[in-house]
């Protein structure tokens, strides 16, 4: 799913129907600007190694001990269950008082659940040589909602894009002092994303 309307990105390129930049039928523009998002979408998820929508899934993950376990974006859990002796099954079912739900954006009511503190007890260690993945969550992952920074993100990657069409060699226009230039990178969509990029740890 993209994360703006073709709706919009007509409102931010300034297009009206049969006005500028509008040519060809309403279902052909409607399929380019589409495209665009799409394209821009997957740009920001590249960019940012996160996705922006939401998704229920199960998910198993390796623990490492102690009192916390890292996970991807989570929303909200279904259920949590934990392989006690590595053998394949997970027995035991941990209610939301064995647990609790934390993220290390607690100033930013919008942000996903990083990792789960463990109440109850420690996590489990995997055994040399024996299964690994100890922790089976089913939950809903990602975000509840599309930060406004990503969307006006995708809105101006997806612009850029929608010009390239009208840009030769990358020219987008002329101006008194010669050919103006597309920018490979705008610092408005950088200074937007920047928050939301997951740090990678070399």
């Amino acid at each position: 799913m993209a994360y703006a309307t073709t709706e919009q990105l007509m409102e931010h390129l300034g297009w009206s129907e049969g006005g500028a930049g509008v040519t060809g039928g309403r279902g052909d523009v409607t399929a380019k600007l589409q495209r665009a998002l799409d394209a821009a979408t997957q740009q920001i998820v590249n960019d940012c190694g996160r996705d922006f929508t939401n998704r229920t899934a199960t998910k198993a993950f390796v623990s490492e001990g102690g009192y916390e376990l890292h996970v991807p974006d989570l929303v909200s859990v279904t259920t949590l269950k934990v392989d006690d002796n590595a053998d394949g099954t997970y027995e035991t079912t941990l209610t939301t008082d064995d647990y609790e739900l934390n993220t290390w954006h607690e100033q930013d009511e919008r942000w996903p659940y990083e990792y789960i503190v463990r109440l109850d007890s420690c996590w489990p260690i995997p055994l040399v040589g024996g299964r690994r993945r100890l922790v089976q969550i089913v939950g809903t992952w990602g975000w509840s909602s599309v930060p406004a920074e990503i969307e006006q993100a995708t809105l101006i990657a997806a612009a850029r894009l929608v010009g390239r069409a009208n840009s030769p060699l990358g020219v987008q226009g002329t101006a008194d002092f010669g050919p103006v230039f597309m920018r490979n990178t705008d610092p408005d969509y950088q200074k937007l994303i920047a928050p939301f990029r997951k740090l990678v740890v070399a």
